[in-house]
């Protein structure tokens, strides 16, 4: 199974690109990623790369300051997940050609 949605975010939470995939998961859901990221950092903890909230599971990369998540609501490999995460910034490249 492969994510629901995908975006490339930049570290105010704009979304410079996003997919969806599938319509499951509404696209607000990509807005309430960074507040989510900030509320675990203020209450002290470590974001993990993988966290649940409402009953949306997001996954995400951080890399040269931009955030790559992944929303699902069904369990996912993540693996997969987190190989098309990593493949979205090559695949711009190779489409601004």
């Amino acid at each position: 199974m492969v994510a629901s949605l995908i975006a490339i975010l930049d570290l105010k939470g704009k979304a410079l690109i996003q997919r969806s995939y599938r319509d499951d998961v509404y696209p607000s859901a990509i807005e309430k990623f960074l507040p989510l990221v900030l509320e675990i950092e203020e209450e002290g903890q470590q974001v993990t790369p993988c966290f649940s909230s409402q009953g949306i599971n997001y996954m995400h990369i951080r890399h040269s300051n931009l955030y790559r998540p992944s929303v699902f609501v069904l369990f996912c490999v993540r693996v997969v997940t987190v190989r098309q995460c990593s493949r979205c910034p090559r695949e711009t490249r190779m489409q601004q050609r």
